[in-house]
């Protein structure tokens, strides 16, 4: 015979079935709770470590300033370096080199250029100090001086300009100064003065040798 199931029973084990699935589900919601706040526990400590305190930015600024001014610093010396080599190869400087840099002496021969080398000298202008490019004594037969810079810079105006003026003028334009490697003359008809801006020296060569005067 087969076994008789009563309603009861079935509604007993209907219910003990619910029981177990509320609280299988109970647990389930449980679980994600709990892993949501070890996430966010994990992530504390990231978020409040990206923010730098102040101290450490200022230290970060106070580095970056001080490598700035040991790189300037640097730049400054090698710039003196620079400069002083520059100088010193100006006073090793030959004359000869120094007047076959000039185009208009390209048409001489070596003789005249070797007889122009022994006649020239070097001069020297203090800070301040007026060269004027007209010869004192006016005279036909004179040819002048031609003269070459080998350092410094000489403000070149009129000689009724004022010198004040005239320095003013040439630091403002640099078409008004002589600077290394430039030339002037120095003859009869000249109405124009150097005026030394800095401590200068240039090379002045009598252009009369030319002649064998």
């Amino acid at each position: 015979m087969s076994d008789v199931v009563c309603p009861g029973g079935m509604q007993l084990s209907v219910e003990g079935s619910h029981d177990k699935g509320l609280q299988l589900q109970e647990e389930g919601c449980d679980k994600p709770e709990e892993s949501r706040r070890a996430i966010s526990a994990d992530l504390e400590p990231v978020e409040s470590g990206s923010t730098l305190p102040a101290e450490t930015k200022e230290n970060k600024w106070k580095l970056a300033f001080r490598q700035l001014i040991f790189m300037k610093r640097m730049n400054m010396q090698f710039n003196d370096r620079t400069k002083n080599e520059i100088e010193l190869r100006q006073q090793n400087i030959s004359p000869t080199s120094l007047i076959c840099s000039v185009p208009y002496f390209n048409t001489f021969t070596a003789e005249e250029i070797k007889a122009l080398v022994a006649a020239s000298r070097r001069e020297s202008l203090r800070p301040g100090e007026t060269l004027l490019l007209s010869l004192a004594n006016a005279n036909i037969q004179q040819e002048g001086n031609f003269c070459i810079v080998i350092s410094g810079n000489l403000a070149l105006a009129k000689t009724s300009v004022p010198s004040a003026k005239a320095l003013r003028q040439a630091a403002l334009y640099p078409q008004l100064r002589l600077g290394i490697g430039d030339y002037f003359c120095i003859h009869s008809s000249s109405d124009m003065k150097a005026i030394a801006m800095e401590l200068a020296e240039y090379l002045t060569i009598p252009m009369n040798v030319r002649n064998g005067a």
